[in-house]
């Protein structure tokens, strides 16, 4: 019997302040389920379809209202993470 596994695509921003780099952050809310009150930097979800540069320019926008075009984002890291419950 083979196990299925779910593949979940996420995006975080690192949006780095010139001059003394520190790195924009944002609060969870107090209800949130996972991380209620920490704090955290922009991202989420990809949505169906959607390239990894797309998603990070809609977060952004979503989250703080800031807008950067995608062709303006460096892509940095791809983390893999495997959830004891089999989604990746």
């Amino acid at each position: 019997m083979s196990t299925v596994h779910r593949s979940i695509g996420n995006v975080m921003v690192l949006l780095q302040r010139p001059g003394d780099g520190w790195v924009l952050t944002v609060r969870h809310r107090a209800t949130s389920w996972h991380s209620p009150g920490m704090l955290t930097v922009v991202g989420g979800r990809l949505e169906n379809g959607e390239f990894l540069n797309e998603g990070a320019s809609r977060e952004l926008a979503e989250e703080v209202g800031i807008h950067v075009a995608p062709d303006r984002l460096r892509f940095c890291q791809l983390p893999h993470f495997h959830a004891a419950d089999g989604e990746r």
